[in-house]
């Protein structure tokens, strides 16, 4: 969408941890539960493990699959869920699920350890009986691992024009790996949370996405360095 003025710089500053033995075991029981409505999938990477726990234990795969965005639909579909995206944040496909009606609705939530709960507050809070369970665990890349070098790099020298935050727990890796968030260009946060994030770690966004959207962070982002007429 920036493209040919804006070169991307990939910095993957998670990256993915084995789940213990107790997560293991919740997630087997929760898909388990012969009351369940549907699932709620607001990322990928929930995907795969619920879909493991189902062929693990022989279970029918549910008819009702909600997802959030959809790459995550399409990814739940690959894998033989019938997935329906309702928008293309947590807040926005809560709030299109809460307009059909959700009293009463049971479902399971596998998300991220330590995710965020802010869509399925809004589920329960119209009535939905919501179970979230650990689906998958998300940690810092070490400073030394090769995957953040370039990123790293570009950061450090000020050659990258500015620094684009996904997600709160993104701008934790990042510091940690930096050994702080001084001297960072333009960081732009793609909702008020990481805004809130980046400031804790002592720095101002330069833009705040009005959507949480690739579509938003674009604009954010030509919002801090608009065309040249």
């Amino acid at each position: 969408m920036l493209a040919p003025r804006v070169a991307l710089v990939a910095m993957p500053v998670m990256t993915a941890a084995a789940l213990s033995q107790g997560e293991r075991a919740a997630l087997a029981a929760a898909i388990a539960r012969p009351e369940l409505d549907g699932l709620w999938l607001a990322s990928v990477r929930s995907v795969g493990p619920i879909v493991s726990a189902l062929q693990t234990q022989g279970i029918a795969r549910p008819q009702r699959v909600y997802t959030v965005g959809p790459a995550t639909a399409a990814a739940a579909r690959a894998a033989g869920l019938d997935a329906e995206s309702l928008g293309d944040d947590g807040r926005t496909a809560a709030l299109a699920l809460v307009a059909r009606g959700v009293a009463g609705l049971r479902l399971l939530a596998p998300r991220a350890a330590a995710g965020r709960d802010d869509a399925l507050d809004l589920l329960i809070a119209a009535g939905a009986e919501v179970a979230a369970v650990v689906a998958y665990r998300m940690i810092a890349r070490a400073a030394d691992d090769p995957a953040v070098a370039e990123g790293r790099a570009a950061l450090r020298s000020g050659r990258a024009a500015a620094c684009l935050c996904f997600a709160p727990s993104q701008v934790d890796a990042l510091a940690a790996i930096l050994g702080g968030l001084a001297g960072v260009r333009a960081p732009i946060a793609i909702g008020p949370t990481t805004a809130a994030a980046l400031r804790a770690h002592g720095v101002e966004p330069a833009a705040v996405a009005s959507t949480p959207t690739p579509a938003g962070m674009a604009a954010a982002l030509a919002a801090v360095y608009p065309t040249e007429r």
